[in-house]
């Protein structure tokens, strides 16, 4: 642990230093990429065989390390000194909630028997797969070909081999988990906040939007055992690629592949809003004339029949065939699944009743209170930057884009609809603070006020939405 220490504390004055001297400034996705080589090469020197109080304490300090590498190296220069506090301290706390909801609600005696978990079937599923990982990596050698069963019976192996690579490095410590997802939710922060610089905000609007990420409940209980948090992160990184080449789409034949897989890991309809929002991104975010109405849809029946001629088409939609999801009796209604889409888990007073995974959902409840906030302060922003000049923001095509692939998507889950929340989060944040803080306390009184008149109604427990548009 002193190692792990020492090598954080150099990282932070090599970087600090570099900075102040106007050295060593490097491409956000370069600084990803060595923040990362450096998070797994400190977990890969300490090993499988640490206690697992020591195990957890070397990937926090690992994670600290690359957070500060990722400052010093890509961040400092484009959005200041107190971007590595905010990063730091939402690190810390998503850490810190992580480790206290599982040792409170889950395994008290943790350190004593840290392999064990057991939970509901999403959860114990993803746990088994990263182990699957683990042991057939560390017996057979590092990145050996999974079993086939592994690929076929998973929907995200590739995200779930890549999460596995926890379990290889640091053994099957679940608790490991929390650093593993609190540092990929500080990787979409950092993103947001050079995405917010690209999409046209100045460096304190992007530092607003870096901090909305930072600090959003999604993902805050970081010891949950699901894909979404490391996913966002991929899922960020996809569209950052697409919009930071924008202005070349020439480079989109290179780009463009390696966007769409890393969205689809995370969800396999995701491929299909890449590529439809990449050419959106490409029609409005020059200043368009009314008149070119006509080319838009010329452009988008082109480019459909191709994702259908190659087959891609099939790849994003073929596991939802014959289960209801996206289906096109769904758009019959629409508006209800949209008001589900914003109000999440309904009512709140369900956490009192034991449904299952009510461990969790108080932060779902918070992340829909910011989602509302968010959509007061960026809608009418996007709606100004369309009257101006016909302009459409990158950000928002892609956030309706992911909204609605949740609400129309059977559950109306609240991990969807709020994953693509993030790409809103540049056009808040030129609503400015004053607005932002009025939104969030409209929003908490919105929500307290439905909850009371649901309950006051009696309509506790009629799910009478969910009667109208189905699970």
């Amino acid at each position: 642990m002193q190692s792990a220490a020492a090598i954080t504390l150099s990282a932070g004055v090599i970087s600090a230093r570099g900075v102040e001297r106007g050295e060593a400034r490097l491409p956000l996705f370069a600084g990803l990429a060595g923040a990362h080589a450096l998070f797994l090469a400190l977990l890969f020197l300490g090993g499988q065989r640490l206690h697992p109080g020591h195990s957890l304490m070397l990937t926090v300090g690992a994670g600290g390390a690359a957070l500060v590498f990722l400052y010093g190296s890509a961040l400092a220069r484009s959005l200041g000194r107190g971007v590595l506090l905010i990063l730091v301290s939402a690190y810390l706390l998503r850490c810190g909630i992580g480790i206290g909801h599982y040792l409170y609600f889950f395994t008290p005696n943790y350190f004593d028997d840290p392999s064990f978990f057991a939970y509901l079937w999403d959860y114990q599923w993803m746990h088994e797969s990263m182990i699957l990982v683990h042991d057939t990596w560390l017996r057979q050698g590092f990145l050996t070909p999974l079993p086939e069963s592994f690929w076929e019976l998973s929907k995200n192996a590739t995200l779930m081999a890549y999460n596995g690579l926890l379990y290889y490095l640091t053994g099957i410590n679940t608790l490991n988990l929390a650093p593993w997802n609190s540092l990929h939710s500080m990787y979409t922060a950092a993103i947001v906040g050079m995405l917010a610089l690209k999409l046209g905000c100045r460096r304190d609007q992007a530092v607003i939007a870096l901090a909305l990420a930072a600090f959003q409940p999604f993902g805050m209980i970081s010891s949950t055992f699901a894909r979404d948090f490391v996913g966002q992160s991929w899922v960020a990184l996809a569209v950052l690629l697409v919009i930071a080449t924008a202005h070349r789409p020439t480079l989109w034949a290179v780009v463009l592949p390696a966007a769409g897989f890393l969205a689809y890991c995370q969800r396999q309809p995701y491929l299909a809003i890449i590529i439809v929002g990449t050419v959106l991104t490409w029609l409005f975010g020059r200043r368009q004339q009314r008149s070119n109405a006509l080319y838009l849809w010329a452009v988008l029946i082109a480019i459909g029949a191709f994702v259908a001629r190659e087959g891609l088409l099939g790849l994003a939609f073929a596991r939802f065939e014959g289960v209801g999801a996206y289906g096109v009796q769904r758009l019959f209604v629409l508006p209800f699944l949209m008001l589900r889409g914003i109000m999440g888990p309904f009512p709140w007073s369900q956490v009192f009743d034991d449904v299952p995974g009510w461990e969790f959902m108080p932060v779902d409840f918070l992340q829909h209170v910011l989602n509302l906030a968010v959509m007061v302060c960026a809608l009418p922003v996007a709606y100004r930057l369309w009257r101006q000049d016909l302009r459409m923001d990158a950000g928002f095509i892609f956030w309706v884009m992911f909204w609605m692939s949740g609400v129309i998507a059977t559950g109306v889950h609240s991990g969807y609809v709020s994953i693509g929340m993030v790409f809103l989060y540049p056009l808040a944040a030129q609503a400015g603070h004053a607005k932002l803080r009025s939104a969030l306390l409209v929003s908490i009184l919105f929500f307290g006020a439905c909850n009371s008149l649901y309950w006051l109604a009696g309509l506790k427990g009629s799910k009478i939405i969910m009667s109208i548009t189905g699970y």
